[in-house]
């Protein structure tokens, strides 16, 4: 072995790295995945910093955790790549998400109807074999797809048999029998059948493929497991490789709110006087983007920006079973109720507001005035004693009660006469003296303290110092 740079002793020392031979390799790449670190080492009869270190240089990568699919709600909100591994068939599917646990749960669920869109995955879960979940790395949401396509890109470590993640070779040719091709800056249009999503899509080998994406992978001969293909044109059906590219969800996304946005607005604005006239005689949004085909919140942006007085005219018209909003004087100003509503000195919501002025009161009473709740009535039983009738909630706090609301309603409940009900004040326990009375009666200590003193309940000391009418603050 050669020695290191400047280095005075330059005799070489002996290799004392471990040796391997063709067996050995053989037997670390089938059960690298499937063993321990003990069981590897033993199996090996070698260090497993030796082990480590051969299966970095043969391209085997272990996951960082290894759970059964019971416990994948431990991976919600992480973001990462994962891996779904059948143990019976020791074949792997890799994906990636920004909510690993929400997108594990779904394929399971997918599983189990049926209704998976990889049918080799499928027909192994058909079959009950045992499956496994795998997070292989934690990354933010820009590095996804990037340390996706390294993992597929060790074949031998996570696409073996061929695994779950594969494009077969033949589709490559049969995807452009179905694409109506032209000048390289237009849209070259997908002739077959679609995906809910509005994507082509096409079969084979009872497998289901997106258009654009094999268009491309076969265009420029690239792998694109693991890759994201975004649509430049804005054409889901497009399959011009040269309006195809790759990207991140997140830019996939922006470029669709883009899509919607100030472009939809430069091309609604010549119809800009049309789509007034029709939102004045009370079209709908809906109505008028199904006309222009274009979104509904499209719409009500444009009038936002280039006539605000027609969306505020319009709410308060619905306020006003559709008529004309009335106009009101204050200070000078002719206001509607839902302006006046937003004045500094209004004391009171627009629907209380509307409410007030319905009633006859003058609108600027109906300003000024502050909501105030009415007192709510007190309920409950009505007892007849000392010439008087009074709700139980009243009779507690006359000062002839000697005793609590539940003991006198227990009392009326027994059969006792209403004034001997009130004026009884509750029975002290036997084991409290007269100085633990007295104590209690001149302690301004909680109730529960002293319960805990005197070996009594709460409601006992209650009871003591209600009958002497003491009051703790």
């Amino acid at each position: 072995m050669s020695r290191p740079k400047g280095a005075k002793d330059k005799t070489k020392r002996k290799d004392r790295s471990a040796k391997w031979n063709n067996e050995e390799l053989h037997v670390l790449y089938t059960s690298y995945h499937n063993h321990t670190k003990k069981e590897l080492c033993s199996l090996l009869n070698k260090s497993y910093s030796a082990i480590r270190t051969m299966a970095k240089k043969l391209g085997l990568r272990k996951p960082n955790h290894v759970l059964p699919l019971c416990d994948i709600h431990i991976l919600n909100s992480v973001a990462g790549v994962y891996g779904i591994y059948c143990i019976d068939t020791d074949k792997w599917y890799i994906g990636s998400s920004i909510n690993i646990g929400n997108r594990l749960y779904n394929h399971i669920l997918s599983l189990n109807n049926g209704t998976h869109y990889n049918t080799d995955l499928q027909e192994d879960w058909n079959m009950q074999y045992k499956f496994q979940a795998a997070l292989f790395i934690k990354c933010a949401e820009d590095d996804l797809l990037t340390h996706e396509h390294e993992l597929l890109k060790m074949p031998r470590t996570y696409n073996k048999n061929p695994g779950f993640n594969r494009i077969p070779k033949p589709i490559k040719d049969m995807v452009w029998d179905k694409i109506a091709t032209g000048k390289p800056c237009d849209c070259w249009q997908w002739q077959g059948g679609t995906n809910s999503s509005g994507y082509g899509q096409f079969r084979s080998e009872n497998k289901y493929y997106t258009a654009h994406r094999v268009a491309y992978a076969s265009y420029y001969n690239e792998d694109i497991r693991g890759q994201l293909i975004r649509h430049k044109c804005n054409n889901k059906l497009c399959c011009n490789p040269h309006h195809l590219e790759t990207g991140s969800y997140s830019q996939n996304s922006k470029d669709y709110w883009d899509s919607i946005g100030p472009s939809q607005k430069r091309r609604l604005l010549p119809y800009l006087e049309d789509i007034i006239a029709m939102r004045l005689n009370n079209h709908t949004y809906q109505e008028i983007a199904n006309k222009y085909n274009c979104n509904n919140g499209t719409i009500y942006r444009l009038l936002k920006d280039f006539r605000p007085d027609i969306i505020e005219l319009k709410m308060s018209c619905s306020h006003n079973n559709g008529n004309e909003p009335q106009i009101y004087d204050v200070d000078n100003q002719h206001l509607t109720i839902s302006q006046i509503a937003q004045l500094p000195q209004c004391q009171c919501s627009e629907s209380r507001l509307r409410k007030r002025i319905k009633d006859g009161i003058d609108i600027r009473e109906a300003i000024a005035a502050p909501y105030r709740r009415k007192p709510q009535k007190p309920s409950g039983k009505l007892v007849k004693a000392f010439g008087e009738t009074k709700y139980v909630v009243e009779w507690v706090k006359d000062d002839r009660c000697s005793c609590s609301k539940s003991t006198l309603l227990t009392r009326l409940s027994d059969g006792w006469e209403a004034e001997e009900a009130i004026r009884t004040p509750p029975a002290i326990p036997n084991k409290l003296t007269a100085e633990d009375i007295a104590h209690i009666v001149q302690s301004k200590e909680s109730a529960k303290t002293l319960a805990q003193k005197y070996n009594v309940t709460p409601p006992t000391i209650y009871a003591v110092r209600r009958r002497n009418k003491v009051v703790v603050s």
